[in-house]
């Protein structure tokens, strides 16, 4: 499904593309530059990708996830570096099922405008299908502890606003976990690489700095399973 030009992500989107286009002639292809902590050259793995790349995103979380996958879906290549060996912090605890999840809470609401971009990006039915029963999460409580007594009650469905952003808009605020949506995110990355290759993973790297280079940025990353494992990769964004 093609994202809509009115969407303004999109369009952010296609002023990177645009500003790639007319930049990249101006970085001329050369090695990563292997250095360690203290500057001196050494051997490293060398990665599987282009010297030059037009986006880097440093985390997999959903907003890392979703921006590589939009930004695929139009062509632009991008490189995403995620500090965990599965992406979003999500390989911390193995649940009952036998999925990794992390040991602690994390975001569980997506507003209407993130619903919007999952509707154009068609993954909406795919959170939707697993969003629990309204009448469990509608409702805000603030209790004196969890399981103490409820001082006050709000139904966030029956607020003024609330009824604006439903007669605005086809999609609608759920209630879904993080983790959930990293998985759902993940998924289609993989599908969309599959097919066109236009993001490389590196897991188990983490974001170190960044400086400017002519027309655009020499962002440093390292290698988590390796000490003293860094690189330079070149981007414009």
């Amino acid at each position: 499904m093609q994202v809509s030009k009115e969407c303004s992500l999109y369009r952010a989107l296609c002023w990177t593309r645009n500003a790639y286009t007319t930049r990249k002639c101006l970085f001329k292809a050369s090695p990563v530059v292997p250095i360690n902590q203290i500057g001196e050259r050494r051997k490293i793995r060398s990665f599987s990708v282009q010297t030059h790349m037009p986006v880097l995103i440093a985390g997999a979380g959903p907003v890392g996830t979703l921006s590589a996958l939009i930004l695929s879906r139009m062509g632009v290549k991008s490189i995403l570096v995620e500090r965990s060996s599965s992406g979003g912090d999500r390989a911390s605890v193995t649940s009952p099922n036998g999925n990794a999840v992390p040991p602690h809470p994390r975001a569980h609401v997506l507003h209407t405008r993130s619903m919007e971009i999952l509707r154009q990006l068609g993954l909406e039915m795919s959170v939707w299908n697993k969003v629990p029963p309204c009448h469990h999460w509608q409702c805000f409580r603030y209790c004196t502890s969890l399981t103490g007594e409820t001082l006050a009650k709000i139904d966030h469905f029956k607020t003024d606003d609330f009824a604006v952003l439903r007669n605005a808009s086809p999609c609608r605020v759920s209630q879904f976990s993080q983790p959930l949506l990293e998985s759902i995110l993940s998924e289609e990355l993989q599908k969309e690489n599959y097919e066109k290759g236009n993001c490389t993973v590196l897991h188990n790297h983490s974001f170190k700095s960044l400086r400017e280079c002519g027309s655009g940025l020499i962002v440093t990353v390292s290698n988590n399973t390796k000490a003293g494992d860094v690189s330079n990769i070149k981007c414009s964004h």
